[in-house]
């Protein structure tokens, strides 16, 4: 059989550094970008991590962390476990597809991998010797126990679909491995076909069945995977020419050729589009990975719905989910806020609170959609609670400056919301004629006298603007006198 690893290998380092052996007690967290594999010669050991539910581990056994995922290990007081750990590098973060098909976190008893046990025994012996190139013997040692468990982990066909699904296939294997030792090749159903010895349609079904997705679906990512670990090594793009024809294109631009099992198709819907809008999307899925991508969704609705609770008594929440435990009724990513019946009382629409809001120094969120008169609320996951009290005391001062307004205290035409933004210039005119003070208007909150940004346009008419463009450049005549 062709060897399933040499071509993964050739395009992703794998590397290993043993960083404890020895005795373990207390708790210690491992949260570093990049995997890890444990060790565990005698336990008791606790392991705890939100990609998995906490572990007992009893007996020798080892723990692999392919993907970077935060976990901690606890010791009971008194207990002295006994481990040896090292961070590992399979090239998850550069898209190794083998990396990415394994589960988040393996545990398996030493005593189920007998075809390990040389490799244990040299390890551990080594790891007690205290001699001259101890640290690198360690780590190639544990490097080598990395492509021993990929072998195991392959020939015990782990899951039912993915790469490793494939890679345990004889036929399918010999198909897999020919994409990864030539991707520059161009490949047809029909060779890769030949390569597993199948028929195409037989071929295509087991491979779809297997993997989880098409033969020319996996050989474009890993072309595309390829090119980028090439480029990220600094290798000169001559070296990645021979990937260029497999690179995707649009079917209306000239010059494709044939489509056939190598035409990628495009990235940006129209040929002329901007190509880079949906691989930023995409690197940011594979930067985040699963355990991210769901760790910024949960914070992401935890603090839309933060702020509805905040600001429920000041204005409606639309579209909440009537959650009882919740005092806002439960939202998602989203926080609606509606200010139509505050329009229909005051005159104040929610224009008019989102220009309020640059003098509180913020910008302001989506404007009438989904729904006009409304202001959408979408807090991100990397919004630290600091800033979301900011932004709702904001808010509530807003509601009690339009309080005034219902009690006639302030004129519905003449108001800091109607007037905002208000820029520096403005404030420090000779003349004043508003019924409120030049410091209502520019310092709302205290906070703002610490720290205040300024707002270098004033009031714009966005209505007329929109329909009347006015260019900023010179007029023609100006360009035919030079």
């Amino acid at each position: 059989m062709a060897d399933r690893l040499a071509g993964l290998l050739r395009h992703y380092s794998l590397s290993a550094r043993v960083f404890h052996s020895g005795a373990f007690c207390g708790q210690h967290h491992y949260a570093a970008p990049h995997g890890y594999i444990h060790l565990v010669r005698r336990g008791p050991i606790t392991a705890r991590s939100p990609v998995h539910e906490d572990l007992l581990v009893t007996e020798p056994s080892l723990l692999f962390y392919p993907r970077v995922a935060s976990h901690r290990f606890v010791a009971a007081p008194g207990d002295t476990a006994e481990l040896l750990c090292a961070e590992v590098d399979l090239g998850a973060s550069t898209g190794n597809p083998l990396a990415m098909a394994l589960p988040s976190m393996l545990l398996i008893p030493l005593a189920d991998l007998p075809g390990l046990g040389p490799t244990l025994e040299l390890l551990f012996a080594e790891a007690e010797r205290d001699q001259c190139g101890r640290q690198a013997a360690i780590d190639r040692l544990c490097e080598l126990l990395l492509i021993q468990l990929l072998r195991y982990l392959m020939d015990g066909r782990l899951g039912a679909t993915g790469l490793l699904a494939g890679l345990a296939d004889p036929k399918l294997a010999r198909a897999i491995t020919a994409m990864h030792d030539a991707p520059q090749t161009a490949w047809s159903l029909e060779a890769l076909a030949a390569q597993a010895g199948m028929s195409r349609a037989r071929f295509a079904a087991a491979f779809k069945d297997a993997v989880g997705v098409t033969p020319g679906d996996y050989l474009a990512d890993w072309r595309m995977n390829v090119s980028c670990t090439l480029l990220k090594q600094g290798r000169p793009v001559a070296v990645v020419a021979d990937l260029v024809p497999f690179l995707p294109k649009h079917r209306t631009a000239e010059g494709l050729g044939d489509a056939g099992i190598h035409d990628v198709g495009a990235v940006s819907a129209a040929p002329l589009g901007n190509a880079a809008v949906l691989p930023i999307s995409w690197m940011y899925c594979r930067m985040m990975g699963a355990e991210g991508l769901q760790a910024a969704t949960e914070i992401a609705i935890l603090s839309a719905n933060y702020i509805a609770s905040r600001l429920i008594d000041h204005f409606p929440v639309l579209y909440s989910g009537g959650q009882s435990q919740l005092r806002s009724g439960g939202v998602a990513h989203e926080c609606i806020l509606d200010l139509r019946p505050l329009k229909d009382a005051t005159g104040i629409t929610a224009e008019d609170v989102a220009k309020r809001l640059i003098d509180y120094g913020f910008h302001a969120p989506t404007l009438s959609f989904p729904v006009p008169g409304t202001l959408m609320i979408e807090p991100t996951e990397s919004e630290p609670l600091r800033e979301l009290d900011r932004f709702c005391d904001a808010m509530i001062a807003i509601r009690a400056e339009i309080a005034l307004v219902e009690a006639g205290t302030w004129p519905a035409a003449d108001n800091p919301l109607k007037a905002a933004p208000h820029t520096a210039q403005a404030l420090l005119g000779a003349e004043w004629s508003h019924p409120y003070t030049r410091e209502q208007a520019a310092y709302p909150m205290a906070s703002l006298r610490r720290d205040k940004y300024w707002v270098p346009v004033g009031r714009v008419d966005n209505v007329h603007g929109d329909r009347h463009l006015v260019c900023s450049c010179p007029p023609v005549a100006e360009y035919a006198s030079e």
